[in-house]
């Protein structure tokens, strides 16, 4: 098959076309696909013409196309067959199909036309767009100045942050230095604390080792004194009896010999009565000095009781 692209030159009607922007690109896309569907070839273009108010309308007819081979074939056809008849008539259809071609390319022309409106509308858009676009250039050279002070001022902002900055790290600097040797003087303080608190801590534990030793030392004279409370009792309890005892037998003796001497003589019963009585002074006092003795011996251990708390706290005044 042979094809080939006939250039149609078709005019719309009068356009400023000197200047095509986006929506008169848009149109002629639309009409380009509307093209493209109604005669279906995906390869026709339709571009602004050179002449003012004129489009370039390419488009491949197949049908044209198609017609142009046929009458080449039917002409190398006619050279080996002579019938005339049949290609009278495959002619005849070709022509219905040229016709069906003018057709369609006339009703594209009116379709065109259609779009005409939507051309001037789209010129008037284009025109009002540039005026828009103007004063967004006059905005944004405005925003340029406005930026470009924004960015003077930033600078300057950098720089004054800058010199803060390095006065800052100075300062700082500076008050490292002094945190140091603070710290420095510090830690010799604390070096010569802890050297203190180690020496007392020895000393403490000296004292503690010496009041262990005087807790340990009173505790044996606090049971060597218990010792002899025991001892003592013992012993008082003891000579209390054996004087108890030996009261006992003098007067028993006494009595006998009273007893004795009443029987040998009446006039002796007052001599006897005499000396009974002087032994029974005498047992009494010998009995209240007991008492005084033994009295006293209880104060001395009593004395002795209460001094061994205080002779503890004085030996463990730290201690506690």
């Amino acid at each position: 098959m042979y094809s080939h692209n006939l250039n149609w030159r078709m005019e719309i009607i009068d356009f400023d076309s000197t200047e095509v922007d986006p929506p008169i690109n848009f149109y002629l896309s639309y009409l380009e696909e509307e093209i493209q569907s109604k005669l279906r070839d995906s390869e026709a273009r339709i571009t602004p013409g050179k002449s003012e108010g004129r489009v370039l309308l390419e488009i491949q007819e197949d049908s044209l196309a198609n017609f142009i081979d046929l009458l080449r074939e039917r002409q190398e056809v006619t050279k080996c067959y002579p019938e005339k008849e049949g290609m009278q008539k495959e002619i005849g259809g070709l022509k219905a199909q040229l016709a069906e071609s003018s057709s369609a390319l006339e009703h594209l022309k009116t379709q065109l036309l259609k779009i005409c409106p939507m051309l001037r509308q789209a010129q008037k858009d284009v025109m009002q767009l540039t005026s828009t676009n103007k004063d967004q250039n006059v905005s944004l050279e405005h925003m340029k100045e406005e930026k470009e002070a924004l960015q003077n001022k930033l600078h300057a902002e950098r720089h004054f942050l800058a010199v803060s900055k390095n006065n800052v790290e100075v300062d700082l600097e500076s008050y490292l230095q002094i945190e140091r040797e603070e710290n420095k003087s510090l830690q010799v303080a604390l070096e010569k604390a802890e050297c203190v608190s180690q020496m007392q801590c020895r000393r403490l534990e000296l004292e503690k080792t010496t009041l262990q030793e005087q807790a340990e030392k009173s505790s044996a004279a606090l049971l060597l004194c218990q010792e002899e409370k025991a001892s003592l009792l013992t012993e008082f309890q003891q000579r209390k009896t054996s004087h108890a005892t030996q009261l006992s037998e003098i007067l028993r003796k006494a009595e006998q010999k009273l007893e004795l001497d009443c029987m040998k003589s009446k006039d002796d019963r007052l001599t006897l009565f005499q000396a009974t009585k002087s032994l029974q002074k005498t047992l009494q006092e010998k009995e209240q000095d007991w008492q005084k003795a033994e009295s006293a011996m209880r104060s001395q251990v009593e004395d002795a009781e209460c001094q061994i708390p205080k002779k503890r706290e004085g030996w463990f005044p730290k201690f506690f």
